[in-house]
């Protein structure tokens, strides 16, 4: 088993060994402890990079009209409203009245 298995293969392969595992912040949460044997520690180190990529929740992505510090038109949505991807500069509102685009449906075309 090496660090070139896909994180879906991993995570399969650690169901078998009977834990789940999760990502909290940069960090992966075995569990249950009395099943994480060295071997399961050898496999979620192996493979931490794409079992925390795999398993952090995408941010959502909008589209407004500007930014009014750079002018860069892509957000991520972020607990206080939304980051400007290019300054980080917040926003409370992007879009005005309209609204963000969603960006995922303006990269497919």
């Amino acid at each position: 088993m090496g660090a070139t298995m896909r994180a879906e293969e991993v995570l399969a392969r650690l169901t078998n060994l009977g834990v789940k595992v999760k990502a909290d912040g940069g960090y992966l949460l075995v569990a249950p402890a009395e099943k994480v044997t060295p071997e399961v520690k050898s496999v979620v180190m192996e493979n931490k990079q794409a079992l925390l990529a795999a398993l952090r929740p995408v941010p959502q992505k909008g589209i407004g009209y500007g930014c009014g510090r750079c002018g860069h038109q892509i957000y991520t949505k972020i607990v206080d409203g939304w980051q400007c991807d290019h300054c980080r500069m917040v926003f409370e509102v992007i879009g005005g009245s309209r609204g963000p685009l969603p960006y995922e449906n303006q990269k497919q075309q």
